[in-house]
């Protein structure tokens, strides 16, 4: 391939005293006045032409190159280097990869892996989320989740807590567990947790939603009561007196896991000769410092024992019967759907092993789902246990 050469073009006009004519090397034919000279060629003005666009070459300006002639806009687009990726000239250095060339920047963009986050190449180790990349100093510092506790960046395998807080797993071995949400706190540095009275370990979270004592709360009494109008399932509340205690008294008052106590409901009646309660005194136990969620539940679930007590036979199978309860308080806990961690306690209980509070409550679940809620709250006002086939 020969050189392209920038040359000058002439224009000459031709003289009598010439003693042979020029042929011009477009047409073959003699050439009798005006002439361009290029080199060793001869053209009449309007056969210079170039070989791209077949237009003349006008002004002196040309480019000539492998036997071909071009003006100056053609030869520089034949002449330019195109990006194979967003095909503009490219004007610098350049990568070549199976013949094709690229802009640096389109290289990395087509074949480099870059980084989601600062949008530089990627070379060594990185992090992957979904379709995303990350160099591993970007994940740590700017994408990867952080620690509720210690801030450190977290890996694939950290503990989430109920409000979709995040932990280190070592947190397992060095810090308090909430028994609520199940989150991480500590009494040093963090300060973020208490240890109540009688032993029960809670976040500060869990903490601002807390009732100590009925006063902290009057209202929330009445409205899960009023809740459970629409099921045919309240109670009248002057009937009933409310005692807020901690872990240590509830356990004392029922023989049961102390862990997992959260209230109790007891009766003190008087019954006639034919059965009817002459006189009853009803008193529900609530454990203190309970949080929001996990009091909900727990007011449901008490009010329905209340319920079963003045409308259901007495002596029930347990699993019927608290089953029957956590059940009105799952119907609760779907009143309150503007609270998402409400989602969360109710996941709980199915996922509860107990075999009256876990898999008494699914039975029930189960009955309602295949009979109605009208024929479970019938079927519990006349029978001690569950029916055929649940």
């Amino acid at each position: 391939m020969r050189k392209a050469i920038l040359t000058i073009a002439v224009l000459i006009i031709l003289s009598p005293l010439l003693s042979a004519k020029p042929v011009c090397n477009y047409c073959n034919k003699t050439i009798d006045a005006v002439f361009v000279k290029v080199q060793d060629f001869h053209f009449h003005p309007s056969h210079f032409k170039c070989s791209v666009c077949n237009g003349q070459i006008k002004g002196s300006k040309y480019y000539y190159e492998n036997d071909k002639f071009y003006d100056d806009s053609c030869y520089t687009k034949i002449s330019s280097i195109y990006c194979d990726h967003c095909n503009r000239e490219i004007r610098s250095k350049y990568i070549v990869k199976e013949n094709k060339k690229y802009h640096e920047r389109c290289y990395q963009e087509e074949f480099q892996l870059v980084c989601d986050h600062c949008r530089r190449s990627i070379t060594g180790e990185y992090f992957t989320i979904g379709d995303e990349k990350y160099h591993k100093a970007c994940y740590e510092n700017s994408i990867a989740y952080r620690c509720a506790l210690c801030s450190l960046s977290l890996t694939e395998d950290y503990f989430l807590d109920l409000y979709d807080q995040k932990y280190c797993r070592d947190h397992e071995k060095d810090a308090y567990h909430c028994e609520y949400c199940g989150g991480f706190f500590s009494l040093t540095h963090a300060k973020n947790g208490k240890i109540l009275p009688d032993g029960r370990a809670c976040c500060t979270k869990c903490l601002e939603t807390a009732t100590f004592d009925k006063n902290d709360n009057p209202e929330l009494f009445a409205d899960i009561n009023e809740r459970l109008k629409k099921y045919y399932l309240d109670v009248e509340l002057d009937d009933i007196e409310i005692v807020f205690v901690d872990r240590n008294k509830l356990s004392r008052l029922l023989d049961n896991n102390p862990e997992k106590l959260m209230g109790y409901t007891s009766y003190n009646y008087t019954e006639s000769l034919f059965g009817m309660i002459s006189s009853n005194e009803i008193k529900i136990y609530i454990l203190s410092g309970l949080p929001r969620p996990w009091l909900i539940k727990t007011i449901a679930h008490e009010y329905n024992h209340v319920w079963q007590f003045l409308h259901t036979p007495k002596e029930k199978d347990s699993d019927f019967c608290e089953g029957s309860c956590n059940f009105a308080a799952y119907l609760i806990l779907n009143e309150f759907e503007e609270e998402p961690v409400l989602e969360k306690v109710k996941e709980q209980m199915f996922e509860e092993e107990d075999i009256d509070y876990g898999v008494g409550f699914r039975r029930v679940y189960k009955l309602v789902k295949d009979k109605g809620l009208d024929y479970w709250r019938d079927y519990l006002a006349k029978n001690r246990s569950f029916p055929s086939g649940y």
